[in-house]
């Protein structure tokens, strides 16, 4: 893949934070965070050991357009579609670090919750800004 790679999954779940790290070590990827719960959940998983990010793999936000993008990972919270995510905002063009373009992937690693099947599936968006894969 050429672009970037963008996950989305719950932010409670650290081993695939862990998963997505090993991944991304293993291709040459940076990851960059995004999303409150996200940095706070996985900053606790580290201090506990319960999830091991070699040095200096994390990048912040704002660094990630200084990488080519088949050099970067983003690991986000988003995936019930949540109005206020950092998923959903990339996807608006309403998140102030990143945007989602042609030639990103995103990958959504986690099953809808019942009852989160339309929001999750929603697409409001003009339909020239839906060119990016899902």
């Amino acid at each position: 893949m050429q672009g970037r790679i963008v996950v989305t999954c719950f932010a409670s779940n650290i081993h695939r934070v862990q998963q997505v790290v090993d991944a991304a070590a293993a291709h040459g990827r940076k990851v960059a965070l995004v999303g409150r719960s996200m940095r706070k959940n996985t900053n606790i998983g580290r201090n506990l050991a319960l999830i091991d990010i070699p040095e200096g793999m994390v990048i912040p936000l704002r660094e990630i357009e200084d990488f080519p993008d088949h050099k970067v990972v983003v690991i986000a919270t988003g995936s019930q579609g949540e109005p206020l995510s950092a998923l959903r905002r990339m996807a608006h063009g309403e998140h102030p670090n990143v945007e989602l373009r042609e030639g990103d992937t995103v990958m959504f690693s986690a099953t809808p919750i019942p009852g989160n099947e339309r929001a999750v599936n929603e697409d409001d968006r003009p339909a020239v800004s839906r060119s990016v894969p899902t």
